[in-house]
């Protein structure tokens, strides 16, 4: 709150002093700076926008004709044009284009060869390679990947880069047999090559899909088969984060079980949703196991005591803590390091959020008709429903979230409610430093981005994903207003 200004006469030098206060204050006050990119349909075709809301891609038909446009450049045209795919960067796109009756696929602005037909165009994570299927001939299919095309079969799936773009892996049927080609080698032969497979770890330096053969389950790991097993779980395989440990459910004589580096473990009546998880560091392993009418969190293969339910298995970033959710006689609660906290009516298990460091743990818990976000321990205000989100600056002092309580949703930075408003657009983001936090309100017909609770230039849109901030502090977005796209970006 604005302190009043006294009404007494001001001391000597006050003034001056005063004027030096105020010249700081509008040096030290935010830079907003408007550029229009362009005009924008009011519902352009094929949208596409980047994970941080700053690049956006859409087709603009065009007297008989479509336009891709990024960022409101206009790019190729050609008598139709697919749904475009960006790099997470936007620096790079690919979109299937079709002319007389054949189609390409441009990337980068550069129009491939002509095919009868092309299908699941994949982008590399990084944006610099391609990967698609086309038609060589009625019936039969091949895969083009550096330009080079594949063996032909007359079915192709689940066609998958590695994040380089450097391997290609997909699965073929070619008569009753279905196998998985992995860098244009041909592998061993199936039934069936379950759906959603083959997968790369993140490092792209492994492959993994799932088989049946004779009425048994397969797991195969890069090129070798683990098995054979009665049956897998719907869930895929797990690589850790440096890829170099795979963990997957199966089942094997009426008993579940989690196979870890292909050693199968505890039998169990079942294995949890969204089990296993690795820690960070892929050292560590948990998941949430059935024995008989009770669940069990096993972390690093020890079972825990015994719950009524078990979900929300969560490692801190540096891998050395853990918490989950779990149910017991009707009441949920959190178990940190092992330590049960007071009980809830409710605690959703899919909103539990270590700070970075890994010191601090939030969730949000419903007592009676009311939520409260609860952190490290401490339960704030109660309000109608706390939404989805909820975030940790960067150095994990301070938090915020949104809520809403009688019709209104509001941000809460720090524990502190912030004026309410019609809608908030999307959790509350932080500057790098963590002292600034943005954040997208709809009041009425206008959309603003609130930088430190101050209210910015009034648009009909802001674009989905963003605003971001910058490296330096920079808050960044783009946003529509009267039928042109603007990218706004706010200096220090």
């Amino acid at each position: 709150m604005r302190a009043i200004p006294s009404l007494r006469p001001a001391r000597r030098g006050s003034a001056i002093a005063l004027l030096l206060l105020l010249a700081v204050a509008l040096h030290g006050a935010p830079s907003t700076e408007r550029t229009p990119l362009g005009p924008i349909p009011e519902r352009p075709l094929h949208p596409v926008v980047t994970p941080d809301g700053l690049h956006f891609a859409w087709i603009v038909p065009k007297q008989g004709r479509h336009a891709f446009l990024l960022d409101g450049v206009p790019g190729p045209e050609f008598e139709a044009i697919g749904p475009p795919l960006l790099s997470p960067d936007g620096r790079h796109y690919a979109f299937v284009a079709t002319a007389g009756g054949r189609a390409r696929v441009v990337h980068d602005g550069l129009p491939g060869p002509e095919h009868a037909a092309v299908s699941a165009l994949t982008l590399s994570r990084d944006g610099r390679r391609v990967a698609y299927a086309v038609q060589t001939r009625p019936g039969k299919w091949a895969v083009m990947h550096d330009g080079k095309a594949g063996p032909e079969f007359d079915r192709l799936r689940n066609l998958r880069l590695s994040p380089d773009g450097a391997r290609c892996a997909y699965a073929a049927e070619l008569g009753i047999h279905s196998v998985v080609v992995l860098d244009g080698r041909i592998g061993p032969e199936y039934d069936e090559i379950e759906r959603g497979y083959p997968l790369f770890s993140s490092d792209g330096r492994r492959c993994v899909y799932a088989a049946r053969r004779d009425r048994s389950a397969w797991v195969v790991v890069d090129g070798r088969a683990e098995g054979p097993y009665d049956g897998l779980a719907l869930a895929a395989p797990v690589f850790s984060p440096d890829g170099a440990r795979l963990a997957y459910v199966a089942r094997r004589g009426g008993k579940w079980g989690v196979v870890l580096d292909g050693q199968l473990g505890l039998a169990c009546d079942g294995i949890g949703v969204r089990s296993p998880v690795f820690s960070p560091d892929g050292r560590r392993l948990a998941y949430a196991a059935q024995l008989g009418e009770s669940w069990v969190c096993v972390l690093d293969g020890v079972p825990s005591a015994h719950f009524d339910a078990v979900a929300g298995l969560l490692f801190s970033p540096d891998s050395r803590r853990f918490a989950c959710a779990a149910s017991r006689g009707g009441k949920d609660f959190i178990v940190l390091d092992g330590r049960e906290g007071p009980a809830w009516d409710s605690v959703d298990p899919d909103w539990i959020s270590f700070s970075p460091d890994g010191t601090r743990l939030a969730w949000r818990a419903r007592r009676g008709k009311s939520w409260s976000l609860v952190v490290d321990g401490q339960p704030g205000p109660a309000y109608d429903l706390i939404g989805n989100g909820y975030v940790f600056s960067p150095d994990g002092r301070r938090i915020a979230c949104t809520a809403e309580s009688a019709g209104k949703q509001f941000v809460v930075l720090d524990g502190k409610p912030q004026p309410p408003c019609d809608e908030i657009g999307h959790p509350p983001r932080f500057s790098p430093d963590s002292r600034r936090v943005a954040w997208v309100e709809r009041r009425g017909q206008a959309v603003v981005v609130m930088l430190d609770g101050q209210p910015g230039p009034e648009f009909a849109v802001v674009v989905r994903h963003g605003p971001s901030f910058d490296a330096g502090g920079a808050l960044e977005y783009l946003a529509v207003d009267k039928g042109m796209l603007y990218r706004v970006r706010v200096r220090p």
